[in-house]
């Protein structure tokens, strides 16, 4: 199944996890209104997606399907930057930063540290 401009973010997402990055990367998938407190989230289609964030729908549509392919042949979709392997589920923030404490890790009081450097 191909995405088109039609379908919901929200249905995509659903179905392919992997286009989460693409949709972060490409403008917020909400909408603001003067004078409201909070904002709004909308049931946006690809197309109102686009248009809200002012961005080109073909590209967009491009990036969106192959994100879907990779899903399709579960092929993960990016890897942990500090080299444990492929990251599972497409986790979207800052969760994939952290690292489990070595071991070997010594820790130090930042005023012992800074006071044997001297005034710098």
């Amino acid at each position: 199944m191909r995405i088109s401009s039609g379908q919901t973010v929200r249905d995509v997402l659903i179905r392919y996890p992997s286009t989460g990055p693409i949709f972060l990367q490409h403008g917020p998938m909400f909408s603001l209104r003067p004078g409201e407190l909070y904002v709004r989230y909308d049931e946006l289609t690809i197309e109102k997606y686009a248009a809200l964030n002012h961005i080109a729908l073909d590209p967009l549509l491009r990036l969106l399907n192959a994100a879907a392919e990779d899903d399709a042949r579960g092929t993960p979709p990016h890897y942990d930057p500090y080299g444990k392997g492929p990251v599972v589920g497409g986790t979207l923030g800052y969760t994939v930063a952290y690292r489990d404490p070595t071991p070997n890790l010594e820790l130090a009081s930042v005023v012992d540290v800074q006071s044997a450097r001297g005034p710098d």
